[in-house]
């Protein structure tokens, strides 16, 4: 074989190793973006608790912990056993609104 042949076998090698790795990768994307899609529902109601480690303040979803923020940030912050609703997932956070407590009159 001449270099011209192992130069065009060469680079045609690294083009499919390319698009090859492409598809790998686009197949096995996971992550909580992904969580939304596995069995969460937004509106599904959740309930505030603390990780013990850190005191932070987040819900359990599918089993996976994430730290609870409030979509509207001029409210006050989430306490724990305090009810919400999922919103939507915002990087590694979840982002929920509280669910409003009805009033006696």
């Amino acid at each position: 074989m001449s270099i011209t042949w192992l130069s065009i076998l060469a680079v045609a090698a690294a083009v499919v190793m390319l698009v090859l790795i492409r598809l790998i990768r686009s197949r096995s994307r996971s992550g909580p973006a992904h969580t939304a899609d596995k069995g969460i529902a937004v509106g599904k109601r959740l309930r505030c608790t603390t990780r013990p480690r850190d005191r932070a303040i987040g819900v359990f979803i599918n089993g996976s912990f994430y730290r609870a923020r409030i979509i509207d940030l001029r409210q006050p912050t989430l306490e724990h056993g305090e009810e919400v609703a999922f919103v939507r997932f915002e990087n590694s956070a979840a982002l929920v609104e509280r669910i409003a407590e009805p009033t006696d009159h």
